[in-house]
């Protein structure tokens, strides 16, 4: 956690003056929006990892000493096989040309995307995977 904290740090106090040296010499309201929006989200990344450094105990990345299994535990649930996202990805492609093509696709898409919806949802209640 510790190099979060001086990361953010860095990175705020770096881009924090630049915001007066590049409106001073550039002039231009949306380069200068954008770098205090980067220098706010740092500032934020800041306070928040101080925070809660503080509050937790010693991290695997603070302890010099400390080995790469000892971070290891639950990755969470991979599923074996799943035809779901592919009718998923295709109704969103099929939405997506209809943008460009013609409304009446995003209604056909619309119409592909619910049942791809509740396919992926409930696959694990029906089926081979049911449990």
């Amino acid at each position: 956690m510790r190099p979060l904290v001086w990361m953010s740090a860095i990175c705020a106090s770096v881009w924090g003056p630049m915001i007066p040296l590049y409106w001073f010499t550039a002039r231009e309201a949306a380069g200068t929006a954008g770098l205090s929006f980067v220098t706010f989200v740092a500032l934020l990344l800041f306070g928040y990892s101080l925070l809660t450094h503080v509050r937790l105990s010693i991290q695997l990345d603070d302890d010099l000493t400390a080995e790469m299994s000892g971070g290891a535990g639950e990755l969470g649930f991979f599923p074996a096989q799943s035809w779901a996202p592919l009718h998923a990805a295709g109704a969103i492609g099929v939405i997506s040309l209809g943008v460009a093509v013609g409304w009446w696709l995003v209604v056909v898409g619309a119409g592909l995307a619910v049942p791809a919806a509740l396919f992926w949802v409930f696959e694990y209640y029906v089926g081979v995977h049911a449990h």
